[in-house]
């Protein structure tokens, strides 16, 4: 944890994480196949609050000065609407890119 300021933004990491599985799961039936602590960038946030839609509701998530972002698709899957199963394109990425705390 030496690369965090406190507990509280690993939490909040977690929470934004899990929110965001959860409206891709609701909104497309969506599965990361694949997520591990690898697979989550984190970079200094700016705004305070992280807001999340779940079937109508609001979810609200304080950053604590730290933003999640979720990368590596190339095992997913998601249904898109009215389409039928889709797969996302493989990424690849070398290193972090700049401004991120790990990788």
């Amino acid at each position: 944890m030496s690369q965090f300021d406190s507990a509280v933004q690993v939490r909040s990491i977690v929470q934004q994480v899990s929110l965001t599985l959860a409206v891709a799961e609701s909104a497309l039936q969506f599965e990361h196949r694949a997520l591990s602590p690898h697979h989550v960038l984190v970079k200094q946030a700016y705004d305070e609050v992280a807001a999340f839609w779940i079937d109508g509701r609001p979810h609200f998530v304080d950053k604590f000065g730290v933003q999640a972002t979720i990368i590596d698709f190339s095992t997913s899957r998601l249904l898109l609407p009215r389409e039928g199963p889709a797969k996302s394109p493989f990424i690849v990425f070398s290193g972090c890119p700049s401004g991120w705390l790990s990788c």
